[in-house]
């Protein structure tokens, strides 16, 4: 689950260490495969089969209050998928309503 107009990452746990894959793509998209948010392996912390995709008030408060799919695509060095995988999130509306950014 992922919260609209917060900063909390998203941490997903893979089945397999993806840790030495060449490339790791990771993005989210809504339901009408609108793209949402792109990670690559350079912005992610992966520790094994744990990776962590930072993201920010201003891009979840962007995010609709729907279900999410995160797709997750392992590259060798030529580019060739070796891995892939999707999971589906809800992002939710904050309990206080409240989303305006501070500052």
């Amino acid at each position: 689950m992922l919260i609209q107009g917060t900063s909390n990452p998203l941490v997903i746990e893979f089945d397999q260490d993806v840790s030495s894959f060449a490339k790791l793509i990771i993005t989210a998209w809504t339901v009408k495969k609108q793209l949402l948010k792109k990670w690559e392996k350079a912005d992610l912390t992966i520790e094994e089969e744990i990776v962590i995709c930072p993201l920010t008030e201003e891009e979840t408060k962007a995010f609709p209050a729907t279900a999410i799919t995160i797709e997750a695509k392992g590259l060798d060095e030529d580019d060739t998928p070796i891995f892939w995988d999707e999971i589906c999130v809800e992002m939710v509306p904050r309990n206080d309503k409240n989303i305006s950014l501070v500052g």
